[in-house]
């Protein structure tokens, strides 16, 4: 296809006008960044003045009365309301439709839901994916490929990032899914347990794995809004603040490559374990306990 048609489902948050401007304005973003090849086309929402309000601002010419009315007219839904609860039916008609679909984080708020949108995307043969834009970032997979070879594998990590235990959008899961994923990104897959606790509006996770491997993941309510990795391997150690300039065009361009050569860039269990992992540790906070991350 010569450009990838691009429809916003329930645009309520800052990153649809993030890839409308990558797409839509000639200059692209505050840094000259573009998403080649790919321009927003559509949209669907219920707040009129937000939809009157992003036509306008990116020449969006298509505000869909139904988010159904959009199949056929684009190549590529992208699902993003700030709660993740509302996503399997906001994505559902698309993937039924066969269309590829790209859910902004969080996948969804409960492993469950996480499992449906997964199974009907396989059903329909529909390529779909979703991911933290930290990490699919340029800057962190430098800091994988490159950077981080002389540790010769971690064996303990720790990632931080912002959130807050409770919000209108589930919670722990809304921003705290970013530390989660680059957890699982650095580390690999195959986490087992976890152990969870909060204070004064921070919360800690101490995670394991199958074998050697053990992580922290901390949200912070009641600090600096910073993300920050450090990695610990037999031969040393790496710690880094990854570089956030070229989050959102990197992560619009992969799932605009995906809509492209209808091709998945990550393995579903890869962003479903991030699922499990942040369920994992509300069930820890409920229970005082040390609980299993549910497998899938």
């Amino acid at each position: 296809m010569d450009e990838v048609r691009i429809g916003l489902i329930w645009p309520d948050r800052s990153h649809a006008d993030r890839f409308s401007g990558l797409c839509n304005l000639p200059g692209g973003n505050t840094h000259g960044d573009r998403v080649e090849g790919a321009r927003v086309v559509g949209l669907w929402g219920e707040d009129a003045d937000r939809n009157r309000s992003l036509s306008e601002s990116f020449g969006i010419q298509l505000v869909a009365d139904r988010k159904e009315d959009l199949i056929g007219q684009i190549d590529l839904a992208v699902v993003m309301s700030r709660d993740g609860a509302m996503h399997l039916e906001l994505a559902r008609p698309f993937l039924e439709a066969g269309v590829a679909t790209f859910v902004d984080k969080p996948l969804a708020n409960s492993l469950q839901d996480a499992l449906a949108i997964s199974e009907l995307a396989r059903k329909h043969g529909a390529p779909m994916t979703s991911f933290s834009t930290y990490r699919t970032a340029t800057s962190v997979q430098q800091i994988k490929n490159d950077q981080l070879q002389s540790l010769a594998g971690f064996t303990f990590g720790e990632f931080t990032g912002p959130g807050q235990l409770e919000n209108e959008y589930g919670g722990l899961i809304f921003y705290g899914i970013h530390a989660a994923e680059l957890a699982l990104e650095f580390m690999g897959p195959g986490a087992e347990r976890v152990r969870c606790s909060t204070h004064g509006g921070n919360t800690s996770a101490t995670v394991t794995w199958r074998d050697d491997r053990s992580a922290t993941v901390n949200v912070l309510g009641n600090a600096s809004y910073v993300f920050h990795v450090s990695l610990y391997g037999p031969d040393g150690h790496h710690s880094v603040v990854p570089d956030a300039t070229r989050l959102y065009p990197d992560g619009l361009a992969i799932a605009v490559e995906m809509a492209r050569s209808r091709k998945e860039p990550l393995e579903h269990d890869a962003f479903i374990e991030s699922i499990a992992l942040v369920e994992a540790m509300n069930a820890s906070l409920r229970s005082g306990n040390t609980e299993p991350i549910p497998s899938f």
